[in-house]
């Protein structure tokens, strides 16, 4: 993303419990708003975007790119976020930029923790029952593990060795109560942020198409099918 004078990134991230917001000038921090609560997104996304630029002096014609989280997650958050998101860039001719959700997680921690050159980091969005989403990167952002949905079981991330595995996210506590690891670790309280959406937009851009991009789901979508009786 360009990142010159005037340049301003509005991020969105729906993909959880947690709707938030946040605002990048010139590739720098300007401010961000969060709301903890179930269900909230398609009541407050908007009102939450336009409240965040009028704390700031701003209008939506001053944006000159969205980033959007886009999956995996909930399949309702998902689609509210972009449904928003591409409503803004279509109305105002501006890009769109897509985050994988877990990349921007995996960002998160790196860039707030000291983190040795060992750790691994796996960020899980719980996906109900036994079943996560997961991803697995390195300490320098490299990505070993591309997201995928994934059942648990006790030898889940074998593959990895013993190198010490940092596991947060929603669906992590599940997991680090199944999996058998010699070097685990739990941290708790850890969600999707458009914070760090907007820091991974800037540094890694992807431009979509608006007209045709989809959440990333993973998994397929499923609608149960009324009984005929």
């Amino acid at each position: 993303m360009d990142t010159s004078t005037n340049s301003i990134l509005l991020s969105i991230e729906t993909s959880g419990a947690t709707c938030s917001v946040a605002l990048h000038g010139n590739g720098q921090p300007i401010a961000y708003a969060e709301l903890h609560q179930e269900k909230s997104h398609s009541g407050r996304l908007t009102l939450m975007i336009a409240e965040l630029l009028r704390h700031c002096d701003l209008t939506m014609q001053s944006l000159t790119a969205v980033a959007v989280s886009e999956g995996p997650g909930s399949y309702t958050g998902l689609r509210i976020g972009i449904s928003t998101a591409k409503g803004i860039c279509f109305a105002l001719g501006i890009p769109l930029l897509a985050v994988d959700t877990l990349q921007a997680m995996s960002h998160g921690i790196v860039s707030q923790s000291i983190v040795s050159d060992n750790i691994l980091l796996c960020p899980c969005i719980d996906a109900r029952r036994m079943e996560i989403y997961r991803s697995v990167w390195d300490a320098e952002g490299n990505c070993l593990l591309a997201s995928e949905p994934h059942v648990l079981q006790a030898d889940s991330f074998a593959a990895f060795g013993s190198r010490p595995l940092w596991l947060f996210g929603s669906g992590a506590e599940k997991t680090f109560a199944t999996i058998e690891h010699p070097d685990k670790h739990f941290l708790p309280n850890i969600q999707p942020s458009a914070r760090f959406v907007g820091e991974v937009a800037l540094k890694m851009p992807r431009a979509v198409d608006i007209a045709y991009f989809e959440p990333q789901y993973i998994k397929p979508f499923y609608t149960p099918q009324k009984q005929v009786k």
